[in-house]
């Protein structure tokens, strides 16, 4: 299970890097959540909200220590840190928002497959800069 885990995270960086907030339903139960800084509860809306990230010209998201905690039959608990950055253009040049974030997870798997059922996001520092 720890390499399922390890494919929805970077899995789930990619697609928002790539701007493919669509491909997220391949990696999201529908009844998903994300919790912490920010709530907001279902695929739907989660993906809706993504449109933000159209603001800036791009993203990269950069995932380490990714922990396997935790797993019961349908269920399995982890996190990964992320060092998400976000290229703005404006008209005095560029400029990098950098988060610091803890990603907790619960995975959950129904009828064979296995997806993000919530993800907290826990903001631990941010700093932006001109490039």
């Amino acid at each position: 299970m720890k390499s399922v885990y390890e494919h929805l995270v970077i899995s789930y960086a990619d697609l928002i890097d790539a701007r493919n907030f669509r491909g997220l339903k391949e990696i999201l139960w529908d009844d998903f959540s994300m919790t912490g800084a920010f709530e907001l509860n279902g695929a739907e809306a989660f993906i809706t909200s993504l449109d933000q990230l159209n603001n800036f010209e791009s993203t990269m998201h950069r995932v380490s220590n990714i922990q396997f905690h935790a797993e019961n039959q349908d269920k399995l608990t982890g996190s990964c840190y992320c060092i998400a950055s976000h290229i703005s253009h404006h008209e005095n040049g560029k400029s990098i928002l950098d988060m610091g974030i803890i990603y907790r997870d619960t995975l959950e798997t129904r009828n064979g497959q296995t997806k993000i059922i919530e993800r907290n996001f826990s903001m631990v520092w941010q700093e932006t800069r001109n490039l």
